[in-house]
């Protein structure tokens, strides 16, 4: 598994590079959203692969994830200071990160323990991270491009 995870940390670090690039180019919502349905579609895949114990598709599952995460991630800086007028830019993109990173991430965890251990199946975890993958691509949906807009 030190290996796996090795591995996503460097598939994760490239793909973050290169979709902060390629939002550069193309603007922060269309890597932004490209990355979110990935995240969601990959939900069951996911775990599927893992609960196969098969060196090559755990590699796999955690490899696709990471690319989701990374286009992401890439844009999320950009993205979430840009949302917000100069004078109101570090603190609201702080603000939004903080509450977001301890809402959403910090029960995460928690949750997912919960789910799995009450049902003795990662299908529940799937369907959790699902939800609430669809919740972020609501949410990535209803916001402006930034990339042009200061």
């Amino acid at each position: 598994m030190l290996v796996v995870v090795i591995i996503g940390s460097v598939v994760w670090l490239i793909s973050i590079v290169g979709a902060a690039r390629w939002s550069d180019r193309v603007g922060r919502k269309p890597v932004y959203l490209v990355g979110s349905v990935l995240l969601v579609v990959w939900t069951f895949p996911f775990f599927l692969l893992l609960d196969t114990a098969v060196p090559a598709l755990i590699v796999l599952s955690v490899v696709v994830l990471t690319i989701g995460l990374g286009l992401s991630y890439g844009p999320q800086a950009a993205f979430f200071a840009e949302l917000f007028e100069p004078q109101y830019r570090y603190s609201g993109a702080s603000f939004a990160y903080a509450v977001g990173a301890v809402v959403g991430g910090g029960f995460a965890p928690l949750i997912a323990t919960a789910l799995q251990t009450a049902t003795g199946a990662s299908w529940p975890v799937s369907a959790y991270m699902f939800a609430v993958g669809l919740i972020s691509l609501g949410a990535v949906l209803l916001l402006r491009e930034t990339r042009t807009s200061h």
